[in-house]
């Protein structure tokens, strides 16, 4: 009697790459905070005012740190997923 393990290897994978695109779009909706503080200006005094400057340059800072980490860590685990489905494979076909 045979036996059959099934991974999901594809759903790791999936999960990485879901990570690394809301990192994406992370990096997206930075860049539409950084336009609603430009069109504020005002409030800082205008936009190419030093308090401007200096919060968007704070808030780059921030952002970066996260999706930078997010997309390593979807790189990560797609990685992880990837060696298992290997090492998985090659056992598979040493029990045949």
């Amino acid at each position: 009697m045979a036996m059959t393990i099934n991974y999901q290897f594809g759903d790791v994978d999936a999960h990485g790459a879901m990570i690394r695109a809301q990192a994406a779009a992370l990096e997206a909706e930075h860049q539409a905070i950084v336009r609603d503080v430009l069109a504020a200006g005002d409030f800082w005094g205008g936009a190419g005012s030093v308090a401007c400057q200096e919060f968007i340059t704070a808030l780059g800072r921030n952002f970066a740190v996260i999706y930078q980490q997010a997309n390593a860590h979807g790189q990560k685990i797609q990685a992880a997923g990837s060696n298992m489905a290997q090492t998985d494979s090659a056992v598979g076909s040493s029990w045949a």
